[in-house]
């Protein structure tokens, strides 16, 4: 029996608490968090239990990544992996650990600086790709007026990465005024239903990304 298990994250990195939860409610059932790369997170059969937490970047942090990971070691957290590039898991093996954050306020105010630099990016990103798509478009139609087979494979693949990207938009746009409105714990609530949801939710975006890819190629190869 494989000692690694694969699943898919199913809250966005700024749902800290759901986050934590759904670590520690797998963790009971034997399964230690390892890493994570894009939407994927791999886990390790072992019976001992641990508690995870996460910690949001902060910004202008003077500290090296090395100082900050061996000053949580001394209060009882180790370092698992990088969850994104805004946020780290921390795993205490030891029930007597002090918590890693006490002042709530604080990671607070690091979740929304990341909600802002994440809308930036975006929408620069959707910019971007916009233009290239169109542009792909325009090269791939051919004759003006005329739907052909490359004109359309590229036009499902605009639809498809605007969705992708709406997607991305809608679910940062929920949890910012989840923020402002100083609800966000309502948000930030694991349970196994919206876990399912959201690894549902992210299985479809990795097959929207999928989808796009082979799309685009066979429009520019049936262009060509």
């Amino acid at each position: 029996m494989t000692k690694t298990v694969w699943k898919l994250a199913p809250y966005p990195y700024f749902e800290v608490e759901a986050i934590e939860d759904w670590l520690d409610e797998l963790s009971g059932q034997g399964l230690q968090f390892q890493t994570k790369f894009g939407p994927i997170c791999t886990f390790e059969r072992s019976p001992s239990p641990a508690r995870y937490r996460m910690d949001i970047r902060r910004k202008g942090d003077e500290r090296t990544d090395v100082e900050r990971i061996s000053s949580y070691r001394e209060l009882g957290w180790d370092f698992c992996s990088d969850y994104t590039r805004h946020a780290e898991i921390y795993r205490a093996q030891h029930a007597g650990a002090a918590e890693l954050h006490t002042d709530e306020s604080l990671l607070r105010e690091l979740v929304k600086r990341s909600f802002r630099e994440q809308l930036w990016g975006v929408v620069l990103f959707l910019m971007l790709i916009a233009d290239t798509v169109w542009d792909t478009i325009v090269l791939v139609q051919g004759a003006a007026g005329q739907f052909t087979l490359p004109y359309l494979l590229a036009a499902a693949a605009s639809l498809m990465l605007t969705l992708l990207l709406l997607s991305d938009i809608v679910v940062t746009l929920r949890g910012y005024f989840h923020q402002r409105r100083h609800d966000f714990c309502a948000l930030s609530v694991h349970t196994p239903k919206r876990a399912r949801r959201g690894a549902l939710l992210c299985l479809s975006r990795i097959l929207l990304v999928v989808l796009f890819v082979v799309t685009m190629v066979l429009a520019l190869f049936s262009a060509a």
